[in-house]
């Protein structure tokens, strides 16, 4: 997280900003380096007090892909 931190200096630290921010972080299971960054970003971005939804999806990374997550996040962006 030092990499945001030194690109958006107080964002992720900023109280208003977890209270009014959602994050949707996916990967696939079988992207392993990836994965691991994936969960170690969403586990901190948490930690920090924000909402975080996370999820993990067999196949490749692809328009279909991204449809789904499109399709399951559209939704939450408005409750």
């Amino acid at each position: 997280m030092d990499y945001y931190d030194r690109q958006y200096p107080g964002v992720l630290s900023n109280a208003t900003n977890a209270k009014r921010v959602r994050l949707l972080v996916g990967d696939r299971t079988n992207a392993t380096l990836a994965l691991a960054e994936s969960q170690r970003m969403a586990a901190e971005i948490k930690r920090r007090g924000y909402e975080v939804l996370f999820n993990q999806t067999e196949g490749t990374h692809n328009g279909p892909w991204f449809r789904r997550y499109l399709n399951e996040l559209a939704p939450k962006m408005f409750q």
